[in-house]
């Protein structure tokens, strides 16, 4: 894993729940909502690529390029993709739950009576 991926996979969780903190101190509870799933999927996100990725990865360079590859590359091949798949459907449901959020903030707003 690169020295930035660990501090970016922190912040980003990070920024998705204070968003949903602050979201609920102003008792947006659809912005919270879709603020709080977001940072759930960006953590679970980072977990495959803890889980999955990221020891595929260390294996993977421990491969010698001049060397045939192993007789399961076609398996572990489909290992990662699994896992870089999952991650990518999280991150886009992160970024459509924080958008429903939004959406929805903004619609119940315009519902609720002016003061």
């Amino acid at each position: 894993m690169s020295r930035a991926a660990p501090p970016l996979f922190l912040s980003a969780t990070a920024t998705a729940a204070g968003a949903a903190l602050v979201a609920l101190g102003r008792h947006d509870v659809p912005l919270a909502t879709g603020r709080a799933l977001a940072a759930a999927c960006v953590a679970a996100a980072v977990a495959v690529t803890l889980v999955v990725n990221e020891p595929m990865n260390t294996r993977l360079r421990a491969w010698d390029p001049d060397d045939a590859p192993p007789a399961d590359w076609r398996a572990v091949r489909e290992q990662w993709d699994r896992g870089h798949r999952r991650r990518r459907a999280l991150l886009a449901a992160a970024a459509v739950a924080s958008g429903w959020g939004t959406v929805r903030s903004r619609t119940d707003s315009r519902s609720l009576p002016h003061r």
